[in-house]
């Protein structure tokens, strides 16, 4: 099935952003029933855990006994974090999947293809395992980056920030994907930090909008009953995670794609050749990546 595609040209930071949005829409179904699919099912989870242990006294809170043991204190709670523990791990797994998926479907609009979710979980699925490697790794590295001064963690989250969409799409390995990434953002670290800052505003104001109404929902029945439930605050949480996490992909599409077209020269048939490899189907009849029997150089080397 086809739809309109996204250009194959360099784009500036705010049509970056805006493409983002603009491929986000135009696939929120696919989307959204991808995230809802794999979060839903850990979110419910973690609704129903929270509603079975029910709302707490605030009065328990409130007044308490100095000379009271804290574990006694947090008792009745201890049953929810130990679930929430759980379901927190099951929520990476899946915003990774729903990651990996949302790029197969963010990537074949590129050829103006439209896939469904379900094919494109799959792709997702087979490169699962490199793709929470590869989060993990950013995660440790840039986490203790930030922890130098700050600079140093937001230079290399950056620098790998296209990781994810070079894993799935060039079908790489956890290790090699990071490389790929950092030659690529490598002379566009400020056009692409100034694309991430911009879009995680957006998803922070989505969020703050969310939690906010979770928050008020919460205060207000807390003063109306003297009880305190987690309850509004889990489902405004699964909520954000659901509709951001595609976002964040279509996001970190683009500014793959940008990048590829800057210095590659990426065209069409370059993309039938990668959609190829992302869908386990390589062509024969195309030489591998790298390949060049004619010396006629790389695309865009010229």
């Amino acid at each position: 099935m086809y739809s309109s595609r996204p250009d194959l040209r360099p784009l500036s930071v705010g049509e970056m952003v805006d493409g983002a949005i603009r491929l986000y829409r135009t696939h929120f179904t696919t989307l959204i029933k991808i995230a809802a699919v794999v979060l839903g099912p850990i979110a419910l989870i973690d609704v129903i855990a929270t509603a079975a242990i029910g709302p707490v006294d605030m009065s328990t809170m409130l007044l308490v006994d100095p000379e009271a043991n804290p574990m006694e204190v947090f008792e009745p709670l201890i049953p929810l974090y130990v679930v929430l523990t759980i379901t927190s791990v099951l929520s990476f797994l899946g915003s990774t999947l729903v990651q990996g998926a949302s790029i197969s479907v963010l990537a074949h609009s590129y050829r103006g293809e439209t896939i469904d979710w379900q094919t494109s979980l799959k792709t997702g699925a087979r490169r699962l395992v490199p793709l929470v490697v590869a989060t993990v790794l950013i995660s440790l590295g840039s986490g203790i980056g930030l922890v130098f001064c700050l600079v140093p963690g937001i230079y290399l989250f950056t620098m790998w920030s296209v990781t994810p969409a070079a894993l799935v799409t060039e079908r790489l390995g956890a290790i090699r994907a990071m490389g790929r990434s950092f030659d690529l953002v490598r002379g566009r670290f400020w056009p692409v930090l100034g694309a991430l800052v911009l879009s995680y505003l957006l998803y922070i104001v989505v969020s703050q909008i969310i939690g906010g109404v979770a928050s008020a929902i919460t205060v207000v029945s807390a003063l109306a009953s003297d009880q305190f439930s987690f309850l509004p605050s889990v489902i405004g949480s699964a909520i954000v995670q659901v509709v951001a996490a595609p976002f964040v992909a279509s996001m970190v599409t683009i500014i793959y794609f940008d990048l590829r077209v800057r210095k590659e020269g990426y065209d069409l048939e370059l993309m039938a050749r990668d959609l190829e490899r992302m869908e386990g189907n390589d062509r024969r009849d195309l030489p591998p990546a790298g390949d060049d029997p004619f010396g006629l150089g790389s695309p865009g080397s010229r």
